[in-house]
């Protein structure tokens, strides 16, 4: 059972039902938490983390929008796969949405949470433990989440914050999964191009994080609608509701950030 209690999670008195229901199982989704390919039920989700059927229904219903689940007709909701054409679909978003951050101008107190998040982004990459690449994959993600915040036009940075999202969830499951390497981007020299609003350089630095994606993808099916690596369906645990996992997704792991789920309809 979802512990409603835990410091980690959102604060209820904060989100509505509905919010609250897609921002839980949204990062769920995001962690691997609920596996790619696996099948959820609204039942075993409303339990799982202690929402209403309605609230979970919409948030899915919400999820399903923005590419995080499908619905199965007497089955429930898939999530999304991790598929060749899943990457390659990545990769050609990150080419044509990561330019559009050329004119991005930060102000002084967003320079500030970007300088603090690179900060942390660099002291990670000398930790050694057994998750350090995980937490490197949430912590760009934090980073990259706040350089997209940058954007002005909101259906510009909801569409890039989804990609990244997307990219950090399919890195962890290929790393896990397959064991693949996810050499850091040059956060630093990013974050020096914008202090010095130097945007060519800033782009050639994301464009490095860009094309390591894209060579990983290249090492995967690459124009297959097969789930990458082999699944086997097993019990995923106490109210989960969920089928086609591993281990992976009980061991403790790094919490990942907060999925951000901008609403595209705003105006």
């Amino acid at each position: 059972m979802y512990d409603k209690d835990s410091p980690f999670g959102p604060r209820r008195s904060s989100l509505s039902q509905g919010g609250l229901a897609r921002d839980e199982i949204a990062s769920a989704i995001l962690s691997l938490a609920l596996p790619p390919d696996s099948i959820v039920t609204e039942a075993a989700l409303t339990k799982r983390f202690a929402l209403s059927l309605a609230a979970t229904r919409a948030a899915l219903a919400r999820l399903a929008e923005q590419g995080w689940a499908s619905a199965e007709a007497r089955r429930g909701w898939r999530i999304l796969p991790v598929t060749g054409r899943h990457l390659s679909d990545l990769t050609l978003a990150r080419r044509t949405l990561e330019p559009t951050l050329r004119d991005a101008r930060p102000n002084r107190d967003q320079m500030r949470e970007l300088e603090i998040q690179g900060r942390i982004y660099n002291s990670l990459l000398h930790l050694h433990d057994p998750d350090a690449t995980e937490k490197l994959i949430w912590q760009e993600l934090r980073l990259r989440l706040a350089l997209a915040g940058l954007m002005p036009q909101p259906r510009m940075r909801a569409w890039l914050m989804e990609t990244w999202q997307m990219c950090a969830r399919a890195d962890l499951y290929l790393h896990r999964r397959l064991g693949f390497a996810i050499p850091p981007t040059p956060m630093a020299d990013l974050l020096h191009a914008l202090r010095q609003d130097a945007p060519i350089e800033m782009l050639a630095a994301l464009s490095i994080g860009a094309e390591a994606f894209a060579a990983r993808a290249g090492r995967t099916q690459a124009h297959s609608d097969a789930l990458i690596g082999d699944t086997y369906a097993v019990s995923a645990g106490p109210g989960l509701g969920c089928t086609a996992t591993s281990d992976y997704t009980t061991k403790r792991r790094p919490t990942p950030p907060a999925i951000v789920t901008t609403d595209r309809r705003e105006p």
